[in-house]
Formats: C-alpha cells, sequence, structure tokens
C-alpha cells in the first residue's frame, strides 16, 4: 500500500488523483490533491454501475447506427448516459476540483471501460473542455512513473532509454 504524504508529495497544485472503488452497494471516491484529502460515497451499486457501462458501450457501437434517426437517437441516449456518469463519477468530488487543470483518474472493475471524457456536467459541457484527463491504472503506478520522472529529471544525463517490441511480421 502507498503513504498518502508520498502521493501528494508528488502532485503539483493544478493535479488531482481521482481514484474509485465500486462495492456491492457503494462507489467509493477518494480524491486526492497536493494538500486535500476527500472521501466520498455514492448510493450505486457495483451491478448498477455495470449495467451503465453496458448500455454505454452497447449505444456506441456504429454498427448499431444506420439511419440518421438511429443516429439522432444514438447520440440524445449517450449525451443522457454522459451525464448520468457525471452525476455519479463527477458531481459528488466538483466542489475540490474546481482549481485544478490535470485530472488523473484510477477506475475500479468496469469502470476501465468508461471514457471519463465523455462525462457531461449540468451545462451540457464535456469533462475534457474543463481539465487535461488521464485514466491509470492504479495510484501506484502512477506514483513509480512519477518517481521515475522526478529521478531523470533530477540526473545531469541526457541520454534516454527506450524499449520497442513489436510483432515479427511474416511475409509469404
Amino acid at each position: 500500500s502507498l503513504d498518502l504524504d508520498l502521493l501528494q508529495a508528488l502532485l503539483n497544485d493544478e493535479t488531482a488523483l481521482v481514484e474509485y472503488e465500486l462495492t456491492d452497494s457503494l462507489l467509493v471516491i477518494w480524491l486526492i490533491k497536493r494538500n486535500e484529502f476527500q472521501v466520498e460515497k455514492v448510493q450505486i451499486s457495483r451491478n448498477e454501475v455495470d449495467q451503465l457501462i453496458i448500455e454505454f458501450r452497447e449505444n456506441t457501437v456504429p454498427e448499431q447506427v444506420k439511419t440518421p434517426q438511429q443516429l439522432l437517437k444514438s447520440f440524445d441516449k449517450t449525451v443522457d448516459l454522459g451525464k448520468r456518469f457525471y452525476d455519479y463519477l463527477i458531481s459528488p468530488i466538483e466542489k475540490y476540483i474546481t482549481d485544478v487543470k490535470y485530472l488523473y483518474f484510477v477506475p475500479d472493475e468496469t469502470l476501465h471501460y468508461f471514457p471519463f471524457a465523455a462525462t457531461i456536467d449540468s451545462q451540457n459541457k464535456f469533462l475534457i473542455r474543463d481539465y487535461v484527463i488521464a485514466t491509470i491504472p492504479s495510484a501506484a503506478i502512477w506514483h513509480y512513473i512519477m518517481e521515475k520522472r522526478t529521478q531523470e529529471d533530477n540526473t545531469s544525463s541526457t541520454t534516454k532509454k527506450l524499449l520497442a517490441v513489436a510483432p515479427q511480421l511474416k511475409l509469404t
């Protein structure tokens, strides 16, 4: 487990780390900023979130949209779902993120399949309009990356390392 103070020390004043945990009956949201830590709980079950994710993903499948009317209906449904996700995922922490520019989301379970940039506020604005957004697999990985970046920034070496891997192309 990570120490909260270590995470906060790596955050700048414009950045917030938002981590989610789904339980059988609740969505727990942890908001971590350089000098602040908040926990919010939302009354929505894991199954409800799973169903919303499925609905969102099925609604955005282009093969199901064959006519202009279907496109309009799909768009309206996507906007509605984006607003519902905003209400569950962002609205509970909205008052704490007014002073940040960068949001790092750490989703849990099926939330990994949801594009946080698709959340829409009550003024019909996508979240991505106000924030730079990144989704990361865990706070521990983010911590590791930020520590490595800090170490590299502090070294005088200009040599950068790169590991690239690609499948072998077989020509027949």
